[in-house]
């Protein structure tokens, strides 16, 4: 279905199958893919052990206990946290958007929520976080050199 920017992933981690939108530029790439697009099977070789999960490991070694509680599941709250400040969705509408099973599941981190922002701000936070970072690994950096 990928001429209508469609995917259904028929086996998730909750044995529920679920429809995913592809944006178009998503779409064009799958559909010129080397392998095509009609086999059976996993689109894409990833896997526990995969390269995904040493990079993850690396970052994580290096950002030391600051990065400990980071897992590729973590990302999914932050979709969440994100379509809640900027879309303004509310759990309902969380729910709808079919990545989460319920309202009970939707609702998790809610209180994570403290304030809504311009962009702008949260953009000059992110850039002041990242120089600190930047920072931080330099700092260490020469102190195992």
């Amino acid at each position: 279905m990928l001429s209508e920017s469609f995917a259904y992933i028929d086996k998730t981690k909750n044995d529920d199958p679920r429809g995913v939108h592809l944006p178009p530029y998503l779409a064009a790439e799958l559909a010129s893919h080397p392998r095509g697009t009609a086999r059976a099977g996993k689109g894409f070789r990833f896997r526990k052990n995969g390269a995904l999960y040493h990079l993850m490991a690396r970052v994580k070694k290096a950002g030391g206990p600051h990065l400990e509680f980071v897992t590729f599941h973590v990302f999914c709250h932050t979709g969440a946290t994100w379509m809640r400040r900027y879309a303004r969705l509310d759990t309902r509408r969380l729910v709808g958007t079919k990545r989460w099973k319920d309202i009970w599941s939707a609702g998790q981190g809610v209180g994570a929520i403290h304030a809504v922002e311009p962009v702008s701000a949260v953009v000059e936070s992110l850039a002041g976080e990242y120089d600190a970072a930047l920072a931080r690994a330099a700092t260490l950096a020469r102190s195992r050199a």
